[in-house]
């Protein structure tokens, strides 16, 4: 028997949450979408308020995964205070 875990197995992030800068931006896409195919749930923040929903929303949909976007633009940190207290 094969003792040696599948790359899923290894890399397993159900439940886990990932958030991500530039997410409406194609790098924080891509990392959203490796996040999911693990089962992690990310929530993706821009200040591209239009592409970050639709990214989310196509996230969701593709990877049957709870991925949330939220306006933030992390240069001003009361922003990143307020999301950081809504997630936590």
């Amino acid at each position: 028997m094969n003792k040696t875990k599948s790359v899923k197995q290894s890399f397993d992030l159900a439940g886990d949450v990932a958030v991500i800068t530039g997410g409406a931006g194609l790098l924080g896409e891509k990392h959203a979408e490796a996040i999911a195919e693990f089962g992690g749930i990310p929530i993706l923040l821009d200040i591209d308020e239009k592409s970050g929903t639709e990214k989310a929303s196509r996230i969701s949909n593709e990877y049957q995964v709870d991925c949330e976007f939220t306006l933030c633009d992390i240069t001003d940190e009361s922003q990143i205070s307020s999301v950081r207290d809504s997630l936590l």
